[in-house]
Parts: C-alpha cells; sequence; structure tokens
C-alpha cells in the first residue's frame, strides 16, 4: 500500500531483463564460437584438382622415383635431364627429406589448363637422427612461385616450362 492507502501494482524485478538478455548473448557468442571452430578447424581448405596433382608431386619427388616425378609432368613439357640429375644429387646429399604444410592457391583454372601458386611449405630433413626444419618462404624473400598445370587424358599434369619447375617470379635473376 502507498501513502494513500491504495495497494501498489506489482513491479517488476529491474534485474530480470539484464539476466535475459546477458543469458542471450552468452548463448549467441558460444554459438557464433562453435561455428567459427567448424569452419575454421574442423573444415579445411580441400584442395582443387590441380593443388592435389601438385600435393601428389611433392609426395612423389623426395622418393627420388624419376619415372614417377616423369610421369606428373606432361608429355610434351618434361624436367629436362638436367633438373631431374639434380633431384637425384640432392636427394643423395639429404636422403631424408620430406615436404611439409603445403600451402597452395589456385590462382587460374579452366577446362584445360590451371596455374596454382606455391605459397609456402617446409623442408624437413633427417639426417643422424635429428631432422632440420626450414621454411620456402625464409629462402624466397616475397619471390612468387607459381606451378603451371594441363589437364590431358583425364587428370592434371604439371607442366615444365623450358625444362625447369616453378616458375619464380620477383626473385632476383630470375626473368
Amino acid at each position: 500500500m502507498n501513502q494513500y492507502g491504495q495497494a501498489q501494482a506489482a513491479r517488476p524485478r529491474e534485474g530480470l531483463p539484464r539476466a535475459l538478455i546477458a543469458f542471450i548473448l552468452i548463448g549467441v557468442l558460444v554459438i557464433a564460437g562453435a561455428a567459427a571452430s567448424y569452419f575454421m578447424i574442423l573444415k579445411k581448405h580441400e584442395p582443387s584438382a590441380p593443388e592435389a596433382a601438385v600435393l601428389k608431386y611433392f609426395e612423389v619427388l623426395p622418393t627420388g622415383d624419376i619415372a614417377a616425378i616423369k610421369a606428373m609432368f606432361a608429355p610434351d613439357a618434361q624436367p629436362s635431364d638436367e633438373n631431374l640429375s639434380y633431384i637425384q644429387k640432392a636427394l643423395k646429399l639429404a636422403p631424408g627429406v620430406k615436404y611439409e604444410d603445403v600451402k597452395l592457391a589456385t590462382v587460374s583454372e579452366t577446362a584445360t589448363a590451371a596455374t596454382v601458386q606455391l605459397k609456402d611449405f617446409t623442408v624437413a630433413v633427417t639426417m643422424g637422427g635429428q631432422t632440420v626444419r626450414q621454411n620456402l618462404s625464409t629462402f624466397l624473400g616475397g619471390a612468387k612461385v607459381v606451378i603451371n598445370l594441363k589437364y590431358e587424358n583425364g587428370q592434371w599434369l604439371l607442366v615444365a616450362n623450358k625444362g625447369a619447375l616453378p616458375n619464380i617470379s620477383n626473385f632476383p635473376g630470375s626473368p
């Protein structure tokens, strides 16, 4: 009752709307966080078909199997014998080499040709029980590394321009 003897209307609790708003905001943040985790962690970037061919090349390369390496390339755009010889020599010097965390981006893709940029990868060399890792980006200093591919006989094949792979632009001494 108020001072005039009239019954007062029950006032709504002031804390309830704030608590409800806080609860809703927390719920929205939890849902947004779960969605972000799904898209950033669980749903990883699926490589395009040309990117998958380049990834396969980095799996085959450390084996030193020249026939398998040549099979990754278009028949009219094979790596030079000098380039293949260099690969064999390098693998003899560092037989435990692996390419890890290869980061690629498809620059262009048509029905018959594609260009994939090699953004970065880690070279891991194991010798004498110890492994040394180094990122490609450390050596290239901003140079753009691109790999050309062509679609032949139902598969993406790498193109060794002038017998060399990859093409490096913005690199000292490159055309």
